[in-house]
C-alpha cells in the first residue's frame, strides 16, 4: 500500500475595541454605541496552515502462523511551524507476529482448554509538533495590541490614528525540529476455554527525543518565552487486559478489565539540579512545575508544610537542608500528575431484548495542584472556605492552616504542598440500559431492528481531591501545566436517551 495527503487550514478572524461608549448602562454594552471621539480600533488577519505526507505499507503472512509489517511515512507543515530546512520528519516502523498455536507440534496442546497463543513484537518511530505555537523558529513582528493585553502600540495623534510595531515575545529557535519517540513493544495473546476466556499483555519502553518545550527565555534577549528541543523522556511500563465472555441459555455476559502500569522519568537533561521552570499558581513569583533530569515529566516542587505556629499563626516549613532558614534549597518533590497506574473495566450483559452496559476507569498515584485563585496579597476573592474552616485565630491556636494574615503575606504557603492532593480517583462513565424491539413487531412496518435505550454518563466519581474534577484539563496552557487545576472544566453528568433503527 502506498499513499499520500494533503491537508489545509485556514481562519479568519477580526477585533475591535474602542475605549468610550455613549453610556454605562448594561444595553450600550455594544461597539455600536461608540461615541465619534472614542479611540476606536480594528484588526483582523486570515492565517494558512498545510500539511504533506507520504505513506507506505509492506505486510507478509506466512501459514498463518508467521507475520510481518513495515511502515514508513514522512510528513512536514508548511512554514508557520518549521524551517524550511527541518520541516520533514520522516518515520519508520516494523513489527512481526508468530501464532505458535498453529504449529504443528501445538496441535494436542491446542482445544477448548487453551484456544490461541501469540507473540507481537514491534518497534517504531513518530512525531509531533503539537506543542509549536506559530512561526516560533522566527523572529517576528507585531502590530496593534500586545497579545497579553498589557499594552498598546495604537496611537491616537493629531486627529489620525496610528499603529506601531513591536517584536513577538517569542524568542526565535530556527533550530526546532520535530520532536521523535521511539518505542518497543513486546506483546503476548492468549485464548482460552473455546476463547470465552482471553489474556492480553504488553510491556513497552518508549524514548521521546527533543521535546518540545515552551521555556523562559535569557533575560538578556528581551523576550519572555522560547521553543526548544530538548532532553530526552523515558516511558516504560506494563499493560494487561483479561476479559471473560460467556452465555447461559437466554443470557449472556461479560466481563473485561484492563491495567495499565506507567513509570515516567526524564532520562537526559544537561544533568540533575539543572531545571526548566514551568507553572505555579497565578501571579505567584514561585514555579511549582519542572522539567529536571532524573524526575518524571513537569514533577511538583515546593515546600513541605508542617503547620502554623502555634504561637503566632505563622506558616512553618521543613528545614530539609538543616541550615535553620527556609530557603529555595529546602523544595522538594512533593508528586507528579502522571499517574503510576491506570485501569478500567467494563460489564456487559443481555436477556432477551434487554441489553445492560457498565464502564469504569480510575487512575492511582497522580497528584494535583489546587492552583484555581491568584496567590497575590491584593486577591482576596474566590478562595476555597477549607483555608479558613481550619485556620489559626486566637482561639483555635492549632489550626491546621496559617492565620489569614499569613495566608495573604506568605507566598511560601502557595509553593507548598499544603495545596497538592492525591488526584487518584474510580470513575462509573457510564451506566447504558438497551431494550431492542422483537423483530415479529418491526417486520410488518418494514423496520429490521430497532432498539430503545437510555444512557447516564459521568455520573459517579470516588475521590478524595477537593477540587471540581480530578480529571481536569488545564486547557489553554502548556504541558508543564499538566500537574496544575486551574479549574478546568469538568466532565458534565448527562442523561441521553435515544433509539438506534435500521431497515
Amino acid at each position: 500500500m502506498a499513499g499520500m495527503s494533503y491537508s489545509g487550514s485556514e481562519q479568519e478572524y477580526m477585533y475591535a475595541k474602542t475605549n468610550e461608549l455613549s453610556s454605562d448602562e448594561d444595553n450600550f454594552f455594544y461597539l455600536d454605541y461608540s461615541p465619534s471621539t472614542a479611540d476606536d480600533y480594528i484588526a483582523g488577519n486570515t492565517t494558512w496552515k498545510r500539511k504533506l505526507a507520504y505513506y507506505g505499507r509492506l505486510s507478509w503472512d506466512w501459514l498463518g502462523r508467521y507475520s510481518a509489517q513495515f511502515n514508513f511515512r514522512a510528513d512536514a507543515y508548511d512554514s508557520s511551524y518549521l524551517d524550511p530546512d527541518h520541516k520533514w520528519g520522516y518515520f519508520p516502523s516494523a513489527s512481526i507476529g508468530w501464532t505458535f498455536s498453529q504449529e504443528p507440534f501445538m496441535e494436542k496442546l491446542v482445544g477448548d482448554g487453551f484456544t490461541y497463543g501469540k507473540f507481537r513484537a514491534s518497534y517504531g518511530v513518530n512525531g509531533s509538533i503539537s506543542n509549536l505555537g506559530s512561526y516560533a523558529y522566527a523572529a517576528s513582528l507585531s502590530t496593534g495590541t500586545y497579545s497579553t493585553g498589557v499594552g498598546n502600540m495604537t496611537y491616537w495623534m493629531n486627529d489620525q490614528l496610528y499603529t506601531g510595531v513591536y517584536p513577538s515575545t517569542t524568542l526565535a529557535n530556527p533550530k526546532l525540529r520535530w520532536e521523535r519517540s521511539k518505542q518497543l513493544d513486546l506483546g503476548l495473546d492468549l485464548r482460552f476455554f473455546d476463547s470465552r476466556l482471553a489474556f492480553t499483555a504488553d510491556y513497552y519502553y518508549k524514548l521521546t527525543d527533543g521535546l518540545l518545550i515552551q521555556s523562559t527565555a535569557t533575560l538578556m534577549t528581551g523576550a519572555s518565552t522560547v521553543y526548544q528541543n530538548v532532553g530526552k523522556v523515558v516511558n516504560k511500563g506494563l499493560e494487561i487486559e483479561l476479559d471473560w465472555k460467556d452465555r447461559i441459555s437466554n443470557f449472556s455476559y461479560g466481563i473485561k478489565g484492563n491495567v495499565s502500569f506507567l513509570s515516567n522519568n526524564v532520562k537526559e537533561y544537561k544533568g540533575e539540579g539543572t531545571r526548566i521552570e514551568g507553572l505555579g499558581f497565578l501571579s505567584s513569583s514561585y514555579t511549582m512545575t519542572f522539567f529536571e533530569e532524573g524526575y518524571p515529566l513537569w514533577y511538583i516542587r515546593g515546600f513541605k508544610y508542617t503547620g502554623a505556629d502555634p504561637g503566632t499563626g505563622e506558616a512553618t516549613y521543613a528545614d530539609l537542608d538543616n541550615d535553620g532558614e527556609i530557603t529555595d534549597s529546602d523544595r522538594t518533590n512533593l508528586g507528579s500528575g502522571i499517574p503510576d497506574l491506570t485501569y478500567g473495566i467494563t460489564l456487559t450483559a443481555a436477556y432477551k431484548g434487554f441489553d445492560l452496559n457498565i464502564y469504569g476507569a480510575g487512575a492511582s498515584g497522580n497528584k494535583l495542584v489546587y492552583a484555581m485563585f491568584q496567590a497575590v496579597s491584593s486577591s482576596t476573592y474566590n478562595r476555597p472556605g477549607w483555608l479558613y474552616g481550619d485556620r489559626w485565630t486566637e482561639t483555635n491556636t492549632s489550626g491546621y492552616y496559617p492565620s489569614s494574615l499569613y495566608q495573604l503575606s506568605d507566598e511560601k504557603f502557595y509553593n507548598s504542598d499544603a495545596f497538592v492532593y492525591d488526584a487518584s480517583f474510580f470513575k462509573i462513565k457510564q451506566i447504558q440500559l438497551g431494550y431492542t424491539l422483537p423483530k415479529s413487531i418491526l417486520r410488518p412496518v418494514g423496520i429490521d431492528t430497532l432498539r430503545l435505550y437510555v444512557s447516564l454518563e459521568n455520573f459517579f466519581t470516588f475521590t478524595d481531591y477537593p477540587g471540581a474534577d480530578p480529571e481536569v484539563n488545564a486547557s489553554g496552557y502548556d504541558s508543564s501545566a499538566l500537574a496544575l487545576d486551574y479549574g478546568g472544566y469538568p466532565s458534565a453528568k448527562s442523561v441521553m436517551f435515544g433509539f438506534n433503527v435500521a431497515f
